[in-house]
């Protein structure tokens, strides 16, 4: 059985409408509903790492910190318990957390098949695509 990432938000769409949690073909999904979040009532979500990428930009948030990339550039740390709009970069200040998160990230990254946006480019490039073309 092969695992098929999926954000969390689908989980919990397939809870609602009363789904198994199974993919196509019987992939198990890898993460964890957020249904029991989102009921009136409904319990904390916890402490929980979150994991993203988009058009090569990741992030990765664990408790009160945000550890932000944009492509190309460096990791950014945002305590968003005190700082929501990320207006004060703590990556000078915390270097052993960045490259805490920074490697969890990539080994996120690496496990759920994240393909390097320069790969994406390349490709693109390669069959004569506009690499703007690769956001959408």
């Amino acid at each position: 059985m092969t695992a098929a990432f999926r954000p969390a938000w689908v989980l919990g769409a397939l809870d609602s409408a009363g789904a198994d949690g199974l993919g196509l073909g019987g992939d198990a999904f890898d993460g964890e509903s957020l249904l029991p979040v989102w009921q009136v009532g409904g319990e904390d979500a916890g402490e929980r790492t979150l994991y993203w990428e988009h058009v090569g930009n990741a992030a990765i948030r664990r408790g009160d910190f945000k550890l932000v990339r944009q492509w190309g550039g460096p990791w950014e740390l945002y305590d968003i318990a005190s700082d929501r709009i990320e207006s004060v970069d703590l990556a000078e200040s915390y270097p052993g957390l960045v490259a805490e998160l920074a490697s969890e990230y990539e080994g996120w990254a690496r496990a759920h098949d994240v393909i390097p946006w320069q790969d994406v480019l390349d490709d693109y490039a390669a069959r004569g695509i506009h690499p703007m073309r690769a956001m959408g």
